[in-house]
């Protein structure tokens, strides 16, 4: 039973670096696309 708890927490961990990437992509596409969008207006 303590092997299925670590395992789920390995896992749970995962999945949160998982997400965690994924929203620094949204970051870094939002940066990116703000910048584009000052450049059009300059």
């Amino acid at each position: 039973n303590e092997k299925l708890k670590e395992d789920e927490l390995e896992e749970n961990e995962l999945e949160d670096e998982l997400e965690e990437n994924e929203l620094e992509d949204k970051l870094e596409e939002n940066k990116l696309e703000k910048n584009e969008l000052e450049k059009d207006t300059l």
